[in-house]
């Protein structure tokens, strides 16, 4: 007896020595976000320069977070917007507490999917490698290291607190317990929407860990029904924030205009794409554009059989649970932003893959395991192997989160490893080179972006006021010229005319931009500040 407990005392503190592993590594692993900034790219509209964000937590600012108006790029999501207020309450702008938070809410959520999968599976080391690939791997590293993404790690802690709550749940039906199980769910969807797919989720669960659909074959059917119905409520859930998420992506204009066959296209290539960097995480970058040009039928047409395939083999091998469940998971969670619906003009992103590489994730580590108990490897050469990958994993995360320290470096990484070239990607580049009065270097971007996308109107007028900072007055007001015909609206008509008004003015071509004063003026008669310049140049 005294031996059992001594055993029984070891083995939890192991596990609790995984527990503190899984909670300390990332600070390390993350350590490059602790010198990182904000980055250009949604940190100024989402925290520096929103005015609900950086004075606090305040009644009013909490209302307005729960109001569909608070929409971030057609995403509704509370949880985030008090998240980066409570930031601000604690830290101010200074941004190396948010990142600090960043990077303990992603060590939690490593944390508590280990103790999840050792709760349902019984497997403490297949539970805690499944964490570490989730704690360590690259692709993650978006989700931490850029601030404006917090909402991809809140969605994940409520999320799983909801797996935890309804392996609860279903270890003893009640009405309190579901109740439980429906408000972590909401604090889920309140984070991010992507949790939509959550009731389908412990559909999977009821199969594999917690065996809810066992017994003959003749009751899986009446199981199946009951185990459906009983999640209707969540399912109902599901529907209504999915519709407030269609509601703010087209009061954003954040929905695309792209023809379903290449959203199809897209998708498929995407679910391989995901797949590709799992194993091989190299040339990652913050924006992949979707271009229609690098879509194929035949390579469509492939990724499609090969995800067929995987599925069917996957529902076929029923003695091993794990494949349909890790397959199906993978499938399921990336759905809502695999680009059917399209957002944005990305084509794929790494953020996305945050939840669904779990799925992957298990079913890797447990195959190998299989794998390496038939081959009947000795547990030292395992854990060389597991160490290995681990560190290599880690550096390469290491260098990835180091990418995301400032927009230039975030941008130019993007440049280097985007072929061919994108004019966005190019535009962002030399935005960042002009905010540090690099104006030569930022032309040389420009003119590429330029180049690539002719009626990209804000290139246009970017490039002309880089040439206004270059002091080439001339190829400035050519620049704005050629920004008008490109002009979608008044707005961005008006400020071409302002643009070439001053670059008339820095040319001593007093006439031409009375000219140009004039056109303002018959768009806007009533702009007092047009009609006082336009005063001025009179002769």
């Amino acid at each position: 007896m005294p031996g059992g407990v001594s055993d029984s005392r070891r083995y939890r503190l192991s596990t609790w020595l995984f527990c503190f592993a899984l909670a300390a590594l990332p600070l390390a692993v993350y350590a490059a976000c602790y010198q990182a900034g904000y980055v250009e790219y949604d940190d100024p509209q989402y925290i520096l320069d929103n005015p609900h964000v950086n004075t606090g937590l305040t009644w009013v600012n909490v209302c307005w977070a729960f109001s569909l108006r608070a929409h971030d790029n057609g995403i509704w999501g509370p949880l985030l917007w008090l998240s980066h207020m409570l930031d601000w309450q604690l830290f101010g702008i200074r941004p190396l507490g948010p990142h600090l938070h960043s990077v303990l809410l992603h060590a939690a959520n490593a944390v508590l999917l280990f103790l999840l999968l050792y709760r349902g599976t019984g497997c403490r080391t297949k539970s805690f490698l499944v964490a570490t690939l989730f704690a360590f791997h690259p692709l993650g590293a978006e989700n931490v290291a850029w601030l404006s993404e917090r909402k991809s790690l809140l969605c994940m802690f409520w999320s799983l607190l909801a797996v935890a709550a309804y392996g609860w749940y279903a270890r003893r039906p009640g009405a309190g317990r579901y109740l439980c199980v429906a408000a972590l769910f909401v604090m889920s969807l309140l984070a991010k929407p992507m949790a939509v797919t959550l009731p389908a989720v412990f559909l999977l669960l009821d199969d594999w860990p917690l065996r809810r659909w066992e017994g003959k074959k003749q009751r899986w059917i009446p199981q199946g029904l009951r185990l459906l119905a009983e999640k209707l409520p969540l399912f109902a859930l599901s529907a209504f924030f999915s519709w407030i998420a269609v509601l703010s992506q087209r009061a954003s204009g954040a929905i695309g205009r792209v023809p379903l066959s290449e959203r199809l296209m897209n998708a498929l290539a995407s679910y391989v794409f995901y797949i590709e960097k799992m194993f091989w995480p190299a040339r990652l970058t913050y924006f992949y554009p979707l271009r229609a040009s690098t879509l194929s039928a035949r390579q469509s047409f492939a990724c499609g059989a090969f995800l067929l395939a995987v599925t069917l083999l996957a529902l076929l091998l029923r003695g091993r649970r794990h494949l349909a469940f890790g397959w199906l998971l993978y499938l399921g969670t990336l759905l809502p932003v695999i680009g059917l619906v399209q957002v944005g003009s990305a084509a794929h992103a790494d953020r996305y893959a945050y939840l669904p590489l779990i799925g992957l994730f298990i079913i890797l580590v447990w195959e190998l395991d299989a794998l390496a108990s038939r081959l009947r490897l000795p547990n030292a050469a395992r854990a060389a192997a597991c160490l290995m990958v681990l560190a290599a994993l880690s550096c390469a995360t290491y260098v990835q989160a180091g990418y995301w320290r400032d927009d230039l470096t975030l941008f130019q990484h993007a440049h280097d490893v985007t072929q061919p070239p994108d004019a966005r990607i190019e535009t962002n580049v030399a935005s960042a080179l002009t905010d540090r009065g690099r104006f030569d270097e930022a032309l040389i971007y420009y003119r590429r972006a330029a180049a690539l996308e002719p009626a990209a109107f804000f290139t246009r007028l970017n490039l002309g006021y880089a040439y206004v900072h270059a002091r080439d007055i001339d190829a400035a007001a050519t620049a704005f010229r050629e920004a008008l015909p490109v002009a979608h609206t008044s707005s961005e008509r008006a400020r071409a005319l302002q643009g070439l008004a001053l670059a008339c003015a820095k040319a001593g071509n007093r006439s031409a931009a009375r000219d140009v004063y004039r056109e303002l003026m018959a768009l806007e008669p009533e702009n007092a500040t047009w009609k006082a310049r336009l005063q001025g140049l009179r002769p």
